[in-house]
């Protein structure tokens, strides 16, 4: 059966996981900063932020400015990070 985050049950579990098992909690907070030191700093995003605004002007054959690339990147920003952490395990 699939976890769903939106269910109170679920945060609830997640919680008490994260509070009896201190080794896992203090490993995951390590692994967020270095995602939060390393991928969203401004050294690593001003290219993103770019090169959305570069494809963001950029007009197809239709005439319309969006692509579909972009399309899917304003749909789900954070997966161009998924997997780029070190020792990071993807949330589950």
């Amino acid at each position: 059966m699939p976890h769903d985050e939106r269910k109170p049950a679920f945060t609830a579990r997640a919680m008490e996981y994260l509070l009896s098992h201190d080794a896992e909690a203090e490993a995951m907070g390590r692994r967020g900063r270095k995602a939060a030191c390393e991928l969203y700093n401004w050294n690593s995003e001003e290219r993103v932020l770019l090169k959305f605004y570069s494809e963001l002007l950029e007009t197809d054959a239709s005439g319309r400015k969006e692509s579909e690339q972009m399309s899917r990147a304003v749909a789900n920003p954070q997966s161009q990070y998924q997997g780029q952490v070190l020792g990071a395990a993807p949330y589950s």
